[in-house]
């Protein structure tokens, strides 16, 4: 079971020879392959860096509050202009640090750029602790 709370992730990321970046998101105007991201919750902030993120790459894969996927205001500004292409809802809410898992329930997300009317989205179900 992986400590969440140190700064291994990005190491792991870069050992395998991928290149992380650190920055600004919302001002950075790179271009990627592929973006990771662990978006901010508050507000609703998700679906504005969700949607930056499908402006740098063709391919997101997010982790993001279950609500994130409810309300007008959501599928309007991000999934009514995406495709939700897989999801794996997590049964057991992941522990980011030693004070234990959060509060909110939590899935993951590929987002691909493009019509939302593409192949049905696939639905898995982590059972696992992560």
């Amino acid at each position: 079971k992986r400590d969440w709370s140190s700064d291994v992730c990005s190491s792991d990321l870069e050992s395998c020879g991928l290149r992380v970046d650190c920055c600004d998101w919302l001002s950075w105007h790179g271009r990627a392959e592929l973006v990771i991201a662990n978006p901010p919750y508050e507000h609703g902030a998700e679906g504005t860096h969700l949607w930056h993120a499908l402006e740098t790459a063709p391919r997101v894969v997010a982790i993001v509050r279950m609500q994130a996927l409810a309300s007008m205001r959501r599928w309007e500004a991000l999934w009514a202009r995406c495709h939700l292409s897989r999801m794996a809802i997590c049964v057991r809410r992941p522990a980011f640090s030693s004070a234990g898992g959060g509060t909110f329930e939590v899935v993951v997300v590929e987002l691909v750029r493009g019509s939302h009317d593409q192949s049905p989205t696939r639905i898995e179900w982590w059972t696992d602790e992560w």
